[in-house]
């Protein structure tokens, strides 16, 4: 069962209902970022908060009994970690924690560096730049298993992945395979939508990142702009676009809007070992991929070929199509987030549900003579 706030009172809702209970049983937290071979040190921003990356999680425990679900557990289900996408941070997804949360899960959300309140390596807060795509993984890696996990001890851990999150989480679940119980990746970018044909894309950003240029705001970037309707894609809810967006008119932390050629290089080839054979064939986590059926952001024949190249390796894949639906789907209009949460908890659920005999109290030892029985 899934319950959405009203669409059409929403700033009431949110402000009256969403973020009490979220405030109630949320902690915010900083880490030390993942070192790992291969990855320079890098230095600590003068205005960041000593070099760490900053996250919140919310317990279910703590999360109020009067805003959870009929049929709700007593005891969490298991955690969620949020992974957001480019240009996102951990408030952009208080709505569906919330969701998640009165469904019976723990959540945890991180802001990848360069995004929201975690280090910023360059002085421009506008720009998106990261040095190299594997710092995302280990990051994340580390944060799964340091901050996420223990906030429910010997239960399931889940990952919902949106967009740059999702490439993030499918290297994730190549590189190391044991840390999810379960992965929905909603509009996973396998593999990016830049503009010029992929063959020659690398080659026109590689020598846009000659010298300082990778710093620079990659070809058609544009800076946080003033509002307008028309910065809610045709098809997303306008109530919620608003929100997003005084969100982020409110705090400067929150107004990245421009990806450096950097960046670029750097998602593809995320995209590009992401889809390697030789690393699909690592996953062993359950995966359901949500796809939007207007996704102009991210390429739908690539994510077709990952879910059935993930099948054929052996590994347990689906997809489900939203029809109507643009790529943002944190911001759908109630009909089409309805399916997206639904899907989204069922998946998890499967995984995190103990088997029937898990749950038995009643299971007696068998000796041999009644398994020769039973086997003829």
């Amino acid at each position: 069962m899934v319950t959405l706030i009203d669409e059409n009172d929403y700033a009431n809702a949110m402000q009256g209902t969403v973020i009490p209970a979220l405030a109630a049983c949320a902690t915010e937290g900083w880490m030390e970022p993942a070192t790992h071979p291969g990855l320079t040190v890098l230095g600590k921003p003068y205005e960041s908060h000593d070099g760490k990356l900053h996250y919140m999680t919310y317990s279910y425990a703590k999360f109020p009994k009067a805003n959870r679900e009929a049929d709700a557990p007593d005891e969490a289900r298991g955690t969620i970690v949020i992974a957001h996408g480019f240009t996102e941070f951990c408030q952009r997804y208080d709505e569906i924690a919330y969701y998640f949360l009165a469904h019976g899960y723990s959540v945890a959300i991180m802001e990848d560096r360069g995004h929201g309140y975690s280090p910023r390596d360059l002085e421009d807060f506008d720009r998106v730049w990261i040095d190299d795509w594997r710092r995302y993984v280990v990051d994340l890696k580390k944060f799964c298993e340091a901050v996420a996990r223990p906030l429910e001890p010997g239960r399931p851990l889940c990952m919902y992945a949106h967009s740059m999150g999702g490439g993030i989480a499918v290297a994730l679940a190549e590189q190391y395979p044991s840390t999810l119980d379960a992965l929905v990746l909603s509009a996973p970018m396998i593999d990016a939508v830049f503009g010029p044909p992929e063959k020659i894309t690398p080659a026109i950003i590689d020598t846009l990142c000659l010298g300082h240029g990778d710093q620079a705001p990659a070809p058609g970037q544009t800076t946080f702009p003033s509002w307008s309707e028309d910065l809610v894609t045709p098809g997303l809810s306008m109530a919620r676009g608003k929100w997003l967006y005084d969100l982020r008119a409110d705090d400067a932390h929150y107004q990245n809007f421009e990806a450096t050629n950097g960046w670029v290089r750097e998602m593809i080839r995320l995209s590009k070992s992401i889809r390697r054979q030789s690393a699909i064939g690592r996953i062993t986590t359950p995966i359901l991929l949500l796809q939007s059926a207007e996704d102009v952001e991210v390429v739908l024949p690539a994510q077709d070929k990952f879910v059935l190249d993930v099948r054929e390796a052996g590994g347990v894949a689906s997809l489900v199509r939203l029809e109507d639906a643009p790529h943002e789907q944190g911001s759908l209009p109630n009909v089409l987030l309805k399916e997206v949460m639904r899907e989204s908890l069922s998946f998890f659920d499967t995984y995190t549900e103990p088997a029937p005999w898990e749950t038995r109290n009643d299971i007696a030892e068998i000796d041999d003579a009644e398994i020769d029985d039973a086997q003829k």
